[in-house]
């Protein structure tokens, strides 16, 4: 979590969840040429309180923190708006 987001406060959580997805053919450029297909772990963190992630210039240029429903609306990956909708019934208030 620390070396994606730079967070270190918060509860991080294995939803015991995988995903493989085909990788758009525009992204594949970034993988090996032989490479077609990503597998992905889901895990949840909870931070106490809204903070500020160091975000690496090469991959993201801004956050936001929204309700999972605004969030919903933000992505385009189908694997990222199906984390964010468990978010409902996985988070502890």
């Amino acid at each position: 979590m620390r070396e994606e987001t730079g967070l270190a406060v918060g509860t991080l959580t294995d939803w015991r969840q995988t995903n493989r997805y085909e990788i758009w053919p525009q992204w594949r450029g970034r993988y090996a040429p032989d490479v077609t297909h990503n597998v992905e772990h889901v895990f949840g963190f909870q931070v106490p309180e809204q903070t500020v992630a160091t975000l690496d210039p090469a991959e993201h240029v801004s956050q936001l923190w929204l309700p999972w429903q605004d969030a919903m609306k933000k992505v385009f990956s189908p694997t990222n708006r199906d984390a964010i909708w468990q978010l409902q019934r996985r988070v502890k208030a």
